[in-house]
């Protein structure tokens, strides 16, 4: 009896999952074709067709559900190593010079993610990846003024950081500009919504630099400073977890940016191929080293959230112990996942991230 009341309430739920996911698929290409006025076949460019290498400024809180979303979407496309940027987490209630740069950028809702310093924008956490990607691409394609840009760092400790940044100009007159230099974490000792992923790029304390320069035809100009993170109470910054990323906005374009450059004294993370999968009532990954070497312990997260009125919001971590060249080890949920709506799904292992969305009805979810 009992498995006949199980088999009916499973089949009840297919057949309202798939009503459910149509009027799901069709208000979502409502929204997106309301919001979104690029038209894109969905294809990246080759990073060899950009013009320059894009910035995008991520405008986030830590209280902000959809940020969370945002956040994890932006650093799946990031290591995807498929398109030539580097992004910043502005992360407004806990950084008041990242709340100041969010005002400049005239926002006023949250996750607003601008691209080269407002040439185009996308508000909100519907229609991504494809909304952050068509940027980017659209970005990519800009023509641009042809501008070098280097960084040289020196680490003294406690937070203590020599930054010296070079820019030349390779047009044939002057070139007004002004740059932004961040000084991010690269894991940020913030999380977002949630309290267990964190942000990523997340920019800590002042700018090193945040200038206007004027550059003649043919000519490099140099800017070097000390940057102090201990007056900004962040004395405790890690060497291998820092990243420093420039930018220069051309001050005769509507401030657009012109080029980009980072540089970061931390080894890049692993290789790993992470393939999200769902079971009644869960979430389950498959996390394979395709590194050249074996790894020591991993810390994982996976997280769910969404759903109606965003009432889901289910996190588990833990500690890998290891994870030897070519081997593969399957991490899962340890929490009932259950609700109806749409949800979206990260997989965090070291500093690489998947995501997934999906729709789920009581127990049953189907990944998309």
């Amino acid at each position: 009896m009992k498995n006949k009341s199980l088999y009916k309430i499973i089949s009840a739920s297919v057949l309202l999952l798939f009503v459910f996911s149509t009027i799901i698929g069709a208000t979502s290409t409502t929204d997106s074709i309301n919001q979104n006025k690029i038209i894109s076949n969905n294809i990246s460019k080759p990073i060899s067709d950009y013009t320059h290498t894009v910035i995008a400024e991520a405008c986030t809180a830590s209280w902000c559900p959809p940020c969370a979303t945002a956040a994890a979407v932006m650093h799946d496309i990031y290591y995807s190593g498929e398109y030539d940027f580097y992004y910043v987490a502005l992360v407004s209630d806990k950084n008041p010079y990242a709340n100041a740069r969010c005002g400049e950028l005239g926002v006023s809702s949250i996750p607003d993610y601008v691209f080269d310093g407002g040439y185009t924008r996308w508000v909100g956490s519907g229609g991504i990846p494809y909304a952050y990607t068509t940027r980017l691409d659209q970005c990519g394609a800009r023509a641009v003024e042809d501008i070098e840009m280097a960084l040289d760092m020196t680490w003294n400790g406690d937070g203590e950081i020599d930054i010296e940044l070079s820019i030349t100009n390779n047009e044939g007159s002057t070139y007004n500009g002004h740059v932004h230099t961040y000084v991010t974490e690269i894991e940020s000792r913030w999380n977002t919504y949630g309290g267990t992923a964190p942000y990523h790029f997340a920019m800590v304390g002042n700018y090193a630099f945040n200038e206007n320069i004027d550059i003649s035809a043919g000519d490099t100009s140099v800017l070097s400073t000390t940057w102090d993170g201990a007056s900004y109470g962040f004395s405790d910054l890690e060497e291998d977890n820092v990243m420093v990323i420039a930018t220069i906005f051309n001050r005769n374009n509507n401030y657009y940016s012109d080029q980009t450059t980072a540089l970061s004294f931390a080894d890049m993370p692993p290789e790993l191929d992470i393939e999200i999968g769902s079971s009644i009532g869960g979430i389950s990954a498959s996390v394979t080293n395709i590194d050249t070497e074996d790894l020591p312990e991993l810390e994982w997260s996976i997280s769910v959230t969404g759903g109606l009125l965003h009432k889901i919001n289910v996190t588990t971590t833990g500690v890998m112990n290891g994870l030897i060249k070519g081997e593969t080890k399957t991490i899962k949920t340890d929490k009932l996942v259950f609700g109806l709506g749409k949800i979206n799904v990260a997989v965090s292992v070291d500093l690489g991230v998947k995501t997934k969305s999906g729709i789920i009805l009581g127990p049953i979810i189907i990944l998309i």
